[in-house]
């Protein structure tokens, strides 16, 4: 969605997750985040397109609404 979706201020959301710092310069980690802030605009976006991305992610428009449903449940301690 980070790719399809428009970003605000025009701020990447992925890039702003890249750290800077001597530790990812020397260790190649790949890290996996999820940014509900992105995935909360799946809810916003029309029918066709939340089928097209949930395609690509080989899941229906259900199962990523239920993904979101389950996320802001378990983060909303924070």
């Amino acid at each position: 969605m980070v790719s399809a979706v428009a970003h605000d201020a025009g701020l990447n959301p992925k890039a702003f997750r890249l750290s800077k710092s001597w530790q990812s310069l020397t260790q190649n980690r790949v890290r996996a985040v999820v940014d509900l802030g992105v995935l909360r605009q799946f809810v916003h976006l029309d029918r066709l397109s939340q089928k097209k991305l949930a395609a690509a992610a080989n899941l229906s428009p259900e199962q990523v609404y239920d993904f979101l449903i389950d996320a802001e449940l378990r983060t909303t301690i924070f």
